[in-house]
This record gives structure tokens, C-alpha cells and sequence, in this order.
């Protein structure tokens, strides 16, 4: 019962992910069909940062629906007497949720990455050192977002532990 809970949650979160890369491909698109001189190293730029996003999302969500079976295996914590895959209590749904939002933070924030690095790359090759100032704090805020997500991935059982007291 757990298992399949948990995977068709997982799948469901992937087919979020993948519909939503879909949506952002015609904005993304548009962006890189701007017709302006740029040297070789700003196209290869401009593609990374309107292709990347989508595509983070779209891998990110084929990734979680193909090994979904595998991480819920490793999500789900075992109840006490064992019976990890036929109970269903409020520790591993908990564990499922907590894990879910760390997994969304993560690919949600992967592609601010993308965003953010380029920014302070251009801005550091540009000399505008208020831009640089500021995309790094962004760029230190996305690693910051990034580790959160991580640790709420990780961390999903003590999580719930703390919730349950």
C-alpha cells in the first residue's frame, strides 16, 4: 500500500515537472530567436539560460518517474513490526511529504542556478561590479535554497520525528 501511494505520488510530481518544462520552451525559445550580435560565448550563454530551466525540469521529472519505484523504497520509513510495504502509517506518509518538498525545492531551484551564475559571469565579465555584488548574493541565496531543499530530502525523518513530539 505504501508503495504504491508513494509512487503515484512521485509520478504524479514528475508529470507536474515535465508539463511545466513544456510550458516554459515557447518563452525560452523566444528569447533565443532575438535577432542581435553577440560573440560566440553570449549565445552559448543565452542558450544555456533559456534552455537549461526547462530542460533541469523536464530531466528531473523523467528521472523521478522512471526511479520512482527505487525512491520510495528508499523513502518510506519501515513501521515496527516490520511491515515496511503493507501498513500505512502517518511516519512514512510524513516522510513522503517532507521528502517531496525537498525534491521540489531542488528542481525548482536548479534552474535559478542557471540564471544566477550567468548573471554574475556576465556582469564579472562586463565590469559592473554592483551586478556582480548583487547576482552573487542571489547566487549565494539560490546555494543556500538549494541546501535546504537537500536537507529537507535527507533530513525528511528526523523531520517528522520532530513534528510527531
Amino acid at each position: 500500500m505504501n508503495r504504491s501511494i508513494g509512487i503515484f505520488g512521485l509520478r504524479l510530481f514528475a508529470l507536474f515537472l515535465v508539463v511545466l518544462s513544456l510550458q516554459q520552451l515557447p518563452t525560452s525559445s523566444s528569447i533565443t530567436l532575438i535577432p542581435t550580435e553577440l560573440l560566440k560565448i553570449e549565445k552559448y550563454s543565452l542558450y544555456f539560460v533559456a534552455y537549461g530551466p526547462p530542460l533541469a525540469y523536464f530531466l528531473s521529472g523523467l528521472a523521478l518517474w522512471i526511479f520512482a519505484g527505487k525512491l520510495v523504497r528508499f523513502l518510506v520509513i519501515p513501521s515496527q513490526d516490520g511491515q515496511e510495504l503493507n501498513t500505512f502509517d502517518l511516519a512514512s506518509f510524513g516522510a513522503l511529504l517532507v521528502a517531496l518538498i525537498g525534491i521540489a525545492v531542488v528542481v525548482t531551484t536548479i534552474p535559478e542556478l542557471f540564471v544566477s551564475a550567468s548573471n554574475v559571469i556576465t556582469s564579472y565579465r562586463d565590469g559592473v561590479r554592483h551586478a556582480v555584488s548583487t547576482g552573487a548574493l542571489y547566487l549565494i541565496k539560490t546555494i543556500i535554497q538549494l541546501l535546504l531543499g537537500v536537507g529537507l530530502f535527507v533530513g525528511r525523518k528526523a523531520i517528522v520525528k520532530l513534528v510527531n513530539q
